[in-house]
């Protein structure tokens, strides 16, 4: 398909992952948010996880559903099933590093939303996250369980500067996606459908 001919109109955020929000679990922890498809990864992140556990005071809690890539059951690892919207956003609010090892994703929302939330994010070099994520992240090779935990020793041992950088990049990025931009991209494929 020629490029000219593709035009991306995004969903647009809630916009409420910006006000705060009491945290609902324990500090200090990282945070992942999927119902667990195989292509989600979550299996390589706990292991990823168990490699560097003992050199970090972090849990590490997946939100979601349970499907057919649910990881292995680990001493440090919290599974939340259900959680209510407004406990969702001080979930994603309160964590250290929202880590995203999707191997595949047509959007990655919990991306953006964490970023709208000031949340540090550390996400796969797969897909769309990039595109989606933009300059306020900071990207690793999900198909190694040494990638993913590189990934988190290295954006936990960022200077408070460094991390700042990128949470305020994060926040810009998440203002893309709005309706106004959404509806505006629509209306540009249809005209170049129509002439």
């Amino acid at each position: 398909m020629p490029e000219e001919k593709i035009f991306v109109a995004h969903s647009a955020l809630s916009g409420l992952f910006e006000f705060p929000q009491p945290c609902p679990v324990e500090k200090p922890y990282l945070l992942y948010i999927a119902n667990t498809y195989p292509h989600k990864n979550a299996p390589r992140l706990v292991r990823a996880f168990d490699r560097v556990a003992n050199q970090i005071p972090h849990r590490l809690v997946i939100c979601g559903q349970p499907r057919e890539g649910e990881p292995p059951t680990h001493p440090r690892v919290d599974r939340i099933h259900h959680i209510p919207y407004e406990d969702l956003i001080g979930l994603v609010q309160g964590a250290d590093l929202m880590v995203i090892p999707s191997l595949y994703e047509g959007f990655g929302r919990p991306v953006v939303e964490a970023q709208e939330a000031g949340t540090r994010v550390i996400a796969a070099n797969n897909a769309s996250i990039p595109e989606i994520g933009g300059e306020g992240a900071t990207y690793f090779d999900a198909t190694t369980d040494e990638g993913i935990a590189r990934a988190i020793l290295a954006a936990l041992s960022e200077s408070a500067e460094e991390r700042q950088r990128y949470v305020d990049a994060g926040r810009r990025n998440a203002k893309r996606f709005t309706w106004e931009a959404c509806a505006r991209q629509t209306l540009a494929a249809f005209h170049h459908a129509l002439v």
